[in-house]
């Protein structure tokens, strides 16, 4: 598990709610306020993943609605959890460099959190049962790096 301190949160406001960048995730759980609050959980769905792409405009709207129009900063706290798609899990656990039993893995997580107008993410990997062995684990958080770097994201990694 990693955690990563985003150095310009309107970068990650833009991927996460305005453009397609985590649309193949699902979404495990969302909750954001201001003003207001909105709370979208798993649960709720029936226990169903629900593809992020379908959710994102609804959390696009909220956040639209509570952006602070003098400094156009967005302005609500809260936090945003998503799980890769289970395509992407087994293109990951079938590395070489995986050594564990791919059936141990629930899920490959990414944890989105705002306050104080700072964006923070955390990786995590929720099992089906207790394991010593790490190796998804660094694979994921590898792969994260990976992807912000790509993306010209800056972070700090805390």
């Amino acid at each position: 598990m990693i955690a990563l301190r985003f150095e310009r949160s309107e970068d990650i406001w833009e991927l996460l709610f305005r453009k397609d960048t985590f649309d193949s995730f699902l979404l495990q759980e969302a909750s954001l306020e201001h003003d207001y609050a909105m709370t979208l959980e798993h649960s709720a769905a029936g226990g169903q993943d629900v593809p992020y792409s379908r959710v994102r405009p609804l959390l696009n709207a909220f956040i639209r609605q509570t952006e602070n129009p003098a400094e156009n900063i967005p302005s609500p706290k809260g936090h945003i959890v998503l799980k890769a798609s289970d395509g992407y899990q087994k293109s990951l656990v079938s590395k070489p460099s995986f050594t564990s039993d791919p059936d141990i893995i629930k899920g490959l997580i990414l944890t989105f959190r705002l306050e104080n107008e700072t964006f923070t993410v955390l990786t995590g990997i929720s099992y089906q049962s207790f394991t010593l062995d790490k190796s998804i684990d660094t694979l994921w958080d590898q792969a994260i790096l990976r992807s912000f770097d790509h993306m010209n994201i800056a972070f700090t990694q805390l």
